[in-house]
């Protein structure tokens, strides 16, 4: 096994457990903002990239719809 592939086994699970802990805590702040978050959301907030997840963190401070903070 090399240096390289060696570390990138070891930062996969970090990487989609950071993955794994943003999505979580945006869904919480939707939910506070919006109410019960339909389930087209929560399956998309669920098959979203980490990009993703950052940019509609930041939208769902300033969006007045739930629809707002995926545009």
């Amino acid at each position: 096994m090399t240096v390289a592939h060696s570390r990138d086994w070891t930062l996969r699970p970090r990487m989609e457990g950071r993955l794994e802990g943003q999505t979580q805590l945006l869904k919480r702040l939707l939910m506070k903002k919006f109410g019960i978050l339909p389930p087209a959301v929560v399956q998309r907030l669920e098959q979203a990239t980490e990009a993703q997840t950052e940019a509609w963190s930041l939208n769902v401070l300033d969006a007045p719809s739930l629809d707002d903070v995926f545009r």
